[in-house]
């Protein structure tokens, strides 16, 4: 059963604190044995520990920009990005072009409104979903061709593979 927004976004803000609050203690011991003699640090241990200090706060605001822009690096894959396989020696290119349909269940069991989606090609053939928040499993079917190919998945998912449909 998937996590509920509400908990998701608490537990997002206990990790947050509990990262801040360790952050700040390594600070202010940082700090403290740098420029106030705290400790028995040798001149290269207190050069050292203060070059790793300005590291740790440099990788600390990057971190910061990136979550709250919400940045990527290039080439890394979204979340709506579903990988499609059709089984072993298959040619899957076959699929890229077709248009997709899929029919989300939520939690509860009822179904979702369907979706069709084009296949598209990223060395090899994916679909760029955007699913309704309380989806939970999907059912999807392609024709390719003469062949009708189908599968199911679990939203969070990142790659699925299809069968054949015997007709």
């Amino acid at each position: 059963m998937p996590i509920q927004e509400q908990e998701r976004r608490l537990m997002r803000w206990i990790l947050f604190w509990v990262f801040i609050a360790l952050f700040v203690v390594i600070v202010l011991g940082t700090l403290a044995a740098v420029f106030l003699g705290f400790g028995n640090l040798r001149d290269t241990e207190r050069s050292m520990l203060f070059n790793t200090f300005l590291v740790e706060i440099g990788v600390a605001i990057i971190g910061l920009f990136y979550s709250i822009f919400e940045l990527k690096r290039k080439g890394e894959p979204s979340e709506g990005r579903l990988r499609l396989n059709i089984g072993k020696f298959q040619d899957v290119r076959k699929l890229i072009g077709k248009t997709a349909s899929l029919a989300p269940l939520g939690v509860d069991g009822n179904g979702l409104e369907e979706i069709q989606c084009k296949i598209l090609d990223d060395n090899g053939p994916y679909l760029p979903i955007d699913l309704p928040s309380t989806a939970y499993s999907v059912y999807i079917s392609v024709s390719a061709g003469e062949k009708q190919y189908s599968g199911s998945f679990v939203v969070g998912t990142y790659l699925v593979d299809l069968f054949e449909e015997q007709t």
